[in-house]
């Protein structure tokens, strides 16, 4: 959504994102943060924060990126790169630039569902299960409002 701003600067710098993700900058891991539904309700103050808590991986091809039935406990925000998604050994998705997986593992104690394998070379951007609590700890605040935006989706999808 950032490449579509009709404000100049920020289309501009969503594009080097894009194209050049080596050494992403602060504000480069925020905007890429404010792209998960979860943590869209986050004021640009606090994704500061946790931005601070993200780590640069980067996987050549044909590598498992995670394992299906693994322990689950960070999220991956992909900054360049395409991988795909297999359940039970099967491809079932392929996800590329700007595209996430494993939110829900920075969330609750669980395993993971599918197995993420690089297509190509991939540099992502992750944020560890334990590095995302420290951050709700030290804001509370936060954690009631992800808390209501977490169950008004629960809500809204048992609706239909």
């Amino acid at each position: 959504k950032f490449t579509q701003s009709d404000d100049e600067e920020i289309k501009a710098l969503a594009y080097k994102i894009l194209l050049q993700t080596n050494n992403i900058t602060t504000y480069e891991r925020m905007m890429y943060l404010h792209n998960i539904p979860l943590l869209e309700g986050i004021k640009y103050h606090e994704l500061y924060l946790l931005a601070n808590s993200t780590q640069i991986l980067t996987f050549e091809p044909d590598k498992y990126i995670i394992e299906q039935g693994g322990v689950a406990h960070t999220l991956f925000i992909i900054t360049s790169g395409k991988v795909n998604v297999e359940i039970d050994g099967k491809v079932t998705e392929q996800l590329g630039d700007e595209d996430y997986f494993g939110a829900v593992a920075i969330l609750a104690d669980t395993t993971r569902m599918a197995s993420v394998k690089s297509i190509t070379d991939v540099t992502m951007l992750t944020l560890s299960k334990n590095a995302f609590k420290k951050f709700l700890y030290e804001n509370p605040k936060i954690s009631i409002k992800l808390m209501k935006e977490v169950i008004n989706k629960l809500l809204d999808k048992s609706k239909e």
